[in-house]
């Protein structure tokens, strides 16, 4: 296999038919992936083989906890003579069965949090479901609508699955906490094809074919909405929500960014309509799939990293959390690798980290209980629901480093810090950033 880029390495493996859903951990080291032949396969960040195994029926979407210990498959079929074993398959790290729920229904839209505790899918059996780890179902929710037009196009997990969305044909994007309760619903004008939550739960993106591309906070409320010049089959949002990543196409098949005010970063033309894209972490990756079986690499600019041409069309991408592994999964049976070298990540590696040691200091001296109570409330929801009675100050400081520092939002509290504290800010500046 050859790229435009050749400091990029690559691999591919053959997967015996065609691949529909590719997925990677965190690290990069652990590959998933589904095919139409009814197995799961597990490769190394190398494209060695680790594990395989059958499921049920064509295992049409996949994916991995972060730590590569748990994998989940849904499978479908749209063949009237093979409907049976159409439901949810889970593997631990060594490909072995935890469990399976046979849900006599196709799944459309698949995603699993970051832990690997929860499971949420959307199936053409008008339902979006919430599972837990043991295969447990949390809730269920109809989604109003005859035939096709009620089907569940699409779902998405924030890390901690504390938000859940789901996009549906009946043009309706709902969001979800994990007990089940309705936190949001934005009513689109076509059918939702593909949703992205961030890390943190609190911003939802939603793309249709009506050329749309939404953003919602946490409650379904409209942040903003820009139409395109085509339809809208993917988006993607890196963990910390600051920046949108889009693929459309039909007549106009492009990629492009957004940051989280609607503001264009860049666009880049692509061949064949866009099927997927993904992004890592902080978005200084993107991978992007074609129907025409073209898979691209692009830098946080926008700038190539690759592009490989597939026999056939390229149904999945995928990239690690650090950017440096990404994969494509194609109808032509083959799983597609791509090892990036290091300077496309050297201006983050080169990026100043944050002292925590000085940033509690800072919070401790800066702020009373009440004014981070209000902080928290403000900015940083989930945590403000973590805090508990009788917990200190300092406990409360310590879960919000701990909540920012998992979700890369760390510069974002200190400019929240230095908005509301300016003088303390300034006494603590210089002890806050260290290479």
């Amino acid at each position: 296999m050859t790229t435009d880029t050749p400091s990029v390495q690559s691999w591919s493996f053959e997967a015996g038919s065609g691949v529909a859903g590719v997925a990677v951990s965190a690290d990069g080291s652990r590959v998933v992936a589904s095919t139409l032949g009814k197995r799961a396969i597990c490769l190394d960040r190398e494209g060695k083989l680790l594990w395989s195994a059958e499921v049920g029926n064509q295992a049409w979407r996949v994916d991995v906890s972060a730590d590569g210990q748990t994998s989940v498959v849904g499978t479908g079929s749209t063949r009237p003579w093979d409907m049976k074993g159409r439901g949810l398959y889970v593997f631990d790290g060594d490909g072995q069965p935890r469990w399976q729920q046979d849900l006599r229904a196709s799944v459309w839209g698949l995603a699993l949090s970051a832990d690997g505790h929860t499971i949420a899918a959307g199936t053409d059996g008008h339902e979006a479901l919430l599972f837990d780890s043991q295969g447990y179902l949390l809730w269920r929710r109809k989604t109003p609508g005859l035939g096709w037009w009620a089907w569940v196009w699409t779902a998405a997990l924030s890390a901690d699955a504390g938000t859940v969305a789901v996009g549906a044909a009946n043009k309706s994007i709902l969001v979800l906490d994990r007990g089940g309760n309705l936190l949001g619903e934005h009513r689109a004008d076509a059918d939702v094809m593909a949703v992205s939550v961030s890390a943190d739960g609190q911003t939802v993106a939603a793309g249709s074919t009506d050329q749309q591309v939404y953003l919602l906070d946490r409650q379904g409320n409209l942040l903003w909405r820009k139409k395109l010049e085509d339809k809208v089959w993917a988006v993607a949002l890196p963990a910390g929500g600051q920046r949108l990543v889009v693929g459309a196409g039909e007549k106009e098949a492009h990629v492009r960014t957004f940051d989280r005010g609607g503001r264009p970063l860049w666009r880049r033309y692509v061949e064949g309509s866009v099927s997927r894209v993904a992004a890592s972490s902080g978005g200084e990756v993107v991978a992007v799939g074609t129907r025409a079986g073209h898979a691209y690499g692009f830098d946080g600019d926008g700038e190539p990293l690759y592009h490989h041409v597939a026999a056939k069309s390229i149904r999945d991408v995928a990239v690690s959390a650090d950017g440096r592994v990404t994969v494509a999964g194609s109808e032509d049976g083959r799983i597609y690798g791509f090892l990036l070298p290091l300077p496309p990540l050297q201006e983050l590696q080169e990026t100043p980290t944050w002292d925590t040691a000085a940033l509690r200091d800072l919070l401790t001296t800066a702020f009373g209980d009440e004014e981070l109570a209000a902080l928290c409330f403000d900015h940083f929801c989930p945590v403000y629901e973590d805090f508990a009675g009788g917990m200190s100050k300092g406990q409360k400081i310590q879960r919000l480093l701990d909540y920012c520092a998992r979700h890369g939002r760390l510069e974002e509290l200190v400019e929240h810090v230095q908005e509301r504290n300016p003088v303390q800010y300034a006494h603590f500046r210089d002890q806050l950033r260290r290479r």
